[in-house]
């Protein structure tokens, strides 16, 4: 009953639901509010994996492969997503996914099967779990009657640091990344697009003013082989435009790990930079929780940790930066992207924007 269920509703979707469900990269980039659009609701309430969306396409991807039963809890999960819309921004942003297809496709699932008349399965006790529940109560009232001198706000700023730390940590190297993605690819087209054509352009000018002037060229050796139509002349042709080729390929690709190369050792020193700061905020997460007295000195002592190991508005300062020289480098790719390639003065042109670029790559 249930197969028949799920092929009238997700029928000649369920392929594409499935793979975008089984894509899923478990980054977690849904559960940051990085793009300022919101983050899903139900997670934020329940605070537990299956109410965001990556927990859901989980559960989609179970439910299709008959590898779960219809539980209440999967209908509390299917019904609490409201479908706005909010983790497409985010996932689309990095992975270029639309899960909010897999959400509704889950909610038909379960709407379908509960309007035909299915069953939900009521969950078992686990008695392991239930005998795992037990144990730590009793070690929770060992330790707080141990521990009774211990304020309370010592717990919540190492639960608040620990979580704030993993998930600042990850937007910071995914976002560092993104950032240095992009303006690597702006060289790259500035290269390809506007450089190469450039010095081929260059090269041939050259070459024509060899040829006008008697001196061996390219030109010339195509003129001769046109000429003479002998097996020695074409070979001799097709050698000297192959070595042209090759000399320009070497030249255009040496320019091009000229101007990447200073970004790529950039990318690496400011992820480097991340993971020691990080580092030392959770180590220095064990020595402060010592010292606080009330809770209304839980951010208060959050921000003078961050102060203590040099992290004080460092993420704010790194982004702006970051974003300052995106903008730098795409004013610089926009000039040169401009130059007139045939004109006179174009190679004075290219090496004023090449230097322009690799000061503002070279900056610390």
């Amino acid at each position: 009953m249930k197969e028949s269920i799920l092929c009238e509703t997700v029928d000649a979707g369920k392929n594409e639901m499935m793979k975008i469900a089984k894509n899923c990269r478990h980054c977690a980039m849904c559960k940051v509010d990085f793009l300022g659009s919101g983050v899903c609701a139900s997670g934020l309430e329940k605070q537990y994996v299956s109410f965001y969306p990556e927990g859901r396409m989980d559960l989609y991807a179970a439910i299709a492969e008959n590898a779960i039963p219809v539980t209440e809890k999967c209908v509390e999960i299917a019904d609490s997503c409201t479908l706005c819309g909010k983790c497409d921004y985010q996932c689309y942003f990095v992975n270029e996914m639309r899960p909010s297809k897999v959400m509704k496709a889950l909610k038909d699932y379960v709407d379908t099967y509960l309007k035909s008349g299915g069953n939900i399965v009521l969950s078992k006790d686990d008695e392991i779990l239930t005998e795992m529940k037990k144990i730590v109560f009793l070690l929770i009232m060992f330790s707080v009657s141990a521990c009774v001198a211990i304020p309370k706000e010592t717990a919540t700023l190492s639960q608040t640091l620990g979580t704030d730390l993993k998930v600042l940590h990850n937007t910071h190297r995914n976002m560092v990344t993104l950032y240095f993605e992009k303006i690597k690819n702006e060289i790259n087209s500035f290269v390809n697009d506007v450089y190469s054509p450039f010095i081929i352009n260059y090269v041939l000018k050259s070459d024509l003013k060899n040829y006008q002037e008697g001196n061996p060229s390219l030109f010339g050796a195509i003129e001769i082989a046109g000429k003479k139509e002998g097996k020695e002349e074409s070979e001799n042709a097709l050698k000297e435009m192959s070595d042209f080729l090759d000399a320009a390929r070497r030249n255009i690709e040496t320019k091009r790990n000229e101007l990447i190369s200073p970004i790529n050792t950039q990318q690496n020193q400011v992820l480097q930079a991340v993971d020691q700061s990080y580092e030392n905020a959770i180590y220095a997460n064990s020595t402060i929780t010592g010292y606080l007295e009330s809770v209304q000195k839980v951010k208060a002592a959050q921000k003078e940790a961050l102060s203590m190991i040099g992290m004080e508005g460092a993420d704010t300062v790194m982004t702006n930066n970051l974003v300052k020289l995106s903008d730098q480098l795409d004013t610089a790719l926009k000039k040169g992207k401009e130059i007139d390639i045939k004109s006179d003065n174009a190679y004075n042109q290219f090496e004023s924007i090449i230097k322009e670029i690799k000061n503002l790559t070279n900056k610390k």
